[in-house]
């Protein structure tokens, strides 16, 4: 499965990897790890519907999982990565759970 990986800071100076998967036309599967108000680096996996210009994801209606959660001494773009690349290792499985969720052909069985 093709995903676009994007590595960087947000606007409040914490690294963020993130990858992005389109279900379908207007369903977007989103893998994301970062570090949290906590201060353990987090990944989690969510979906978002597509409605015009924007992207709106429903709590407690769309997908939403929390995959992985650690905490570093220092948290850096390796670190954040590295826990990143370990969860896509177990993307196919998670977006088969979304597409269930959904009612979408499971892409492997």
């Amino acid at each position: 499965m093709l995903h676009e990986t994007r590595l960087g800071k947000t606007m409040h100076g914490v690294w963020k990897a993130e990858s992005s998967v389109m279900l379908d036309d207007t369903l977007c599967f989103t893998l994301t790890t970062m570090k949290r108000a906590s201060g353990s680096v987090v990944t989690s996996a969510s979906v978002a519907k597509r409605e015009g210009n924007f992207y709106t994801h429903r709590m407690y209606e769309d997908y939403s999982r929390q995959l992985d959660s650690h905490k570093y001494s220092r948290v850096t773009a390796k670190v954040v990565e590295a826990q990143h690349i370990i969860a896509l290792s177990g993307i196919d499985e998670y977006i088969n759970e979304a597409r269930a969720k959904y009612g979408i052909e499971l892409i492997y069985a």
